[in-house]
């Protein structure tokens, strides 16, 4: 699940960045800050406290990147992706920055 996240994440990224989005083939010419933000959702190791860490800072990816193609889509969406995060017993400390 992380990862098919992660995968639309970078489609909307290389979309934006005017990048070939087909599977992530222009994700190493995205910006270096997008890039960071991308990194910081890959899982570490296979442990719940990291897939669980993952699963919030991908799901945060993705809240930025639907602001920046419809804010009030991504309005609409960032509660309940926050209350999911909560929800899931992980830090609701907001998305990383871009």
């Amino acid at each position: 699940m992380i990862n098919g996240i992660r995968d639309q994440v970078v489609s909307l990224a290389c979309l934006r960045h005017e990048l070939p989005p087909d599977q992530g083939r222009g994700a190493d010419d995205l910006p270096d800050n997008v890039k960071r933000v991308l990194a910081s959702t890959v899982p570490r190791r296979l442990v719940p406290t990291e897939l669980n860490r993952s699963f919030a800072a991908v799901t945060r990816a993705l809240l930025i990147e639907a602001n920046r193609l419809d804010a009030g889509q991504a309005t609409r969406l960032e509660l309940p992706l926050e209350e999911l995060i909560r929800t899931a017993g992980l830090p609701a400390d907001g998305p990383p920055s871009p």
